[in-house]
């Protein structure tokens, strides 16, 4: 899931007294998708190297060229 996308349902959560800071949306985000790697077979060694590349892609992709 985007990130972009937990970051608006976090701050937008109508029952909660502290909105999620974005670090730990992010961080939701990735151990959902780990988890969903996990449940769908991957072993947890694969599952965190795949959440790994999908992390470093989303940097590469974001950072600007120099």
């Amino acid at each position: 899931m985007d990130p972009m996308v937990l970051r608006k349902r976090a701050s937008a959560r109508p029952n909660s007294t502290a909105p999620m800071s974005a670090m730990a949306a992010d961080a939701a985000a990735l151990h959902e998708s780990f988890t969903a790697l996990v449940n769908a077979g991957f072993t947890t060694d694969q599952a965190l190297r795949l959440v790994e590349a999908m992390l470093i892609a989303s940097i590469t992709q974001t950072r600007p060229d120099k």
